[in-house]
């Protein structure tokens, strides 16, 4: 992934194996700037939505408590929050998507080589 970071607009050369062939063959691409992804929104019931989150940008939260609110306006009162393969975003982002659904408590603990474990709370 290091190899494919870069500035949008500059060129990366890969090698990609296919299917039944032994040797790779070369591909030009051009890196872009990825936008941000929609959030896909489906009823599984009359009361019950689903949130797709692909990723969490800064602003998603905001996105995420205006459509529980539209929601709660039509009806609905179940949520499922999909967050499989949500890999891309600020945590801050996640904590604060994490507080519209818990009101008080430890929501996370951050631990690394290189930090002094810190419990993130609401």
């Amino acid at each position: 992934m290091n190899f494919l970071r870069g500035q949008a607009g500059t060129g990366v050369k890969v090698g990609v194996i296919r299917r039944g062939k032994a040797d790779p063959d070369a591909v030009d691409l051009v890196r872009e700037k990825l936008g941000p992804s929609k959030i896909v929104v489906a009823k599984a019931d009359p009361d019950i939505l689903v949130l797709r989150l692909p990723s969490l940008e800064t602003g998603r939260a905001d996105e995420i408590r205006s459509r529980l609110l539209d929601a709660e306006k039509q009806g609905v009162h179940k949520v499922i929050l999909d967050v499989r393969e949500c890999g891309r975003g600020p945590v801050s982002e996640a904590i604060a998507v994490a507080k519209l659904f818990v009101s008080s408590g430890n929501l996370s603990a951050m631990r690394g080589q290189n930090r002094i474990p810190a419990n993130i709370c609401s």
